[in-house]
């Protein structure tokens, strides 16, 4: 439902508006390839863990934000492709 409204607006005439959704949608779409990609390579995969497969977090404090923002463009490597 989100995409579609997304799509819709991001041929908006307000430059800001439509950007802004063309950003959004290719975020979202990168989130769900990831995913569906993730979901791939865990097929089959045992649980030895017990924890799902999830790995754990670390970060200090200096590497959050204290702005509670996530950057919508993932890096990308010296070639230009997406990293994960």
């Amino acid at each position: 439902e989100s995409l579609r409204v997304l799509k819709e607006y991001a041929a908006d005439e307000s430059v800001e508006v439509g950007e802004t959704c063309e950003i959004a949608v290719d975020y979202i779409e990168w989130k769900l390839r990831r995913q569906r990609q993730q979901e791939e390579d865990d097929a089959g995969q045992e649980d030895i863990n017990g924890d799902g497969g999830i790995p754990p977090v670390a970060a200090c404090a200096c590497m959050i934000s204290p702005y509670n923002s996530i950057d919508p463009a993932p890096p990308e490597d010296q070639d230009g492709t997406e990293t994960d």
